[in-house]
C-alpha cells in the first residue's frame, strides 16, 4: 500500500493555474456540489427537467444561463427515487431532449434501499456501474427517501454529515465531478428540512418558492419556476 506523497507549495506554485469552467452559466462551476430545495409544488420537476435538457443540448438553462454541455460518450445520471417508472419517462420525454444519448434516468422509487452507500461493497458496485456510463453528472431527486431507507436520521447532522461524505466517495470512485442533490424544504419553504450540514456540504444552494397553493408551470422550459440562488463560503 503506497502511503501519501506532499508537495511543497513553492513547487505547487509553479504548474499553471487552471482557468474556472462553468458548466451553468453564474450558477455551477466544474467540479461542484449543488443543494436544490423546493416546497411541494414549486416546480421542482420542470427544474430537474430543463436542467438535464440543457445539460445533454446546450440550451439555456432557464432561459438564462449558457451552459457548457457535456460531450458525446459522457452522461448526466438522474436517480429518481419519487416518481414511478412511467411518470418519469412520460415527463422526460416532454423535454424533447436532442442527445437523449447524453441521458440515463433510473426510476427508483420504492428501491430506495439498493442505494446503500453506507455498505462499501454496495457503493462500489454503484460506482462501477455509473463509471459504464461515463457519468459526469449525477442528480439524485431526491435525498430524502434514501435517507428514510437506510434509518438515516435526516434531523441528525452526525448522521447526515456521514451519508453526504458517503456521497462524496461515491462521486470520487465513480470519476463524477458534478452533482446535484434534491432536497425537500421545512415547514417555512425557507431552508433545507433537518439537519443543516447539508448546507455547509454544497457550493450552491438553489432554493424554489410557489405562489398559491399549487404550481401552474409546465414542465417544458416555458415558465420558470421562482427561485432564490446563493453559493456556500
Amino acid at each position: 500500500m503506497v502511503g501519501p506523497s506532499f508537495q511543497l507549495f513553492s513547487e505547487w506554485l509553479k504548474e499553471p493555474d487552471m482557468p474556472m469552467k462553468w458548466i451553468i452559466d453564474g450558477w455551477m462551476s466544474e467540479g461542484s456540489r449543488a443543494l436544490a430545495t423546493a416546497p411541494f409544488k414549486a416546480g421542482k420537476t420542470t427544474l430537474i427537467g430543463n436542467l438535464m435538457r440543457s445539460v445533454t443540448d446546450g440550451d439555456l438553462f432557464l432561459e438564462e444561463a449558457i451552459v457548457n454541455p457535456l460531450k458525446d460518450g459522457e452522461t448526466i445520471v438522474l436517480l429518481d427515487f419519487e416518481m414511478s417508472a412511467n411518470q418519469l419517462k412520460e415527463w422526460t420525454k416532454e423535454q424533447q431532449i436532442r442527445n437523449p444519448h447524453r441521458l440515463v434516468v433510473k426510476p427508483l422509487r420504492g428501491t430506495a434501499r439498493s442505494f446503500n452507500i453506507v455498505d462499501s461493497k454496495c457503493r462500489l458496485e454503484w460506482a462501477k456501474a455509473l463509471r459504464l456510463v461515463n457519468c459526469k453528472f449525477l442528480v439524485i431527486d431526491c435525498i430524502g427517501p434514501v435517507m428514510a431507507a437506510l434509518d438515516i436520521d435526516e434531523s441528525n447532522n452526525t448522521q447526515v454529515a456521514k451519508f453526504l461524505r458517503l456521497i462524496d466517495e461515491l462521486l470520487v470512485e465513480a470519476g463524477i465531478h458534478n452533482c446535484w442533490l434534491v432536497h425537500h424544504t421545512g415547514h417555512d419553504d425557507k431552508r433545507p428540512r433537518g439537519a443543516s450540514t447539508v448546507l455547509g456540504w454544497c457550493d450552491v444552494t438553489i432554493t424554489l418558492s410557489r405562489s398559491g397553493n399549487l404550481s401552474h408551470s409546465t414542465r417544458c422550459n416555458c415558465q420558470r419556476p421562482r427561485f432564490v440562488r446563493s453559493r456556500a463560503a
